[in-house]
């Protein structure tokens, strides 16, 4: 939510897009190390 919101109303100079894409890849990071064995997996993978 972090990235969709700090994109909002572009142009935007290059620096906000790369903080932007580091949070996207925070939270697929995050999403990924959830285990299989976890109640929240199933919407994690539907979430990647």
């Amino acid at each position: 939510m972090s990235a969709a919101l700090l994109v909002q109303n572009p142009p935007h100079p290059v620096n906000t897009w790369y903080q932007a894409q580091q949070k996207w890849q925070y939270a697929i990071n995050l999403l990924e190390k959830i285990p299989q064995e976890s109640s929240s997996y199933q919407e994690a993978t539907e979430k990647l």
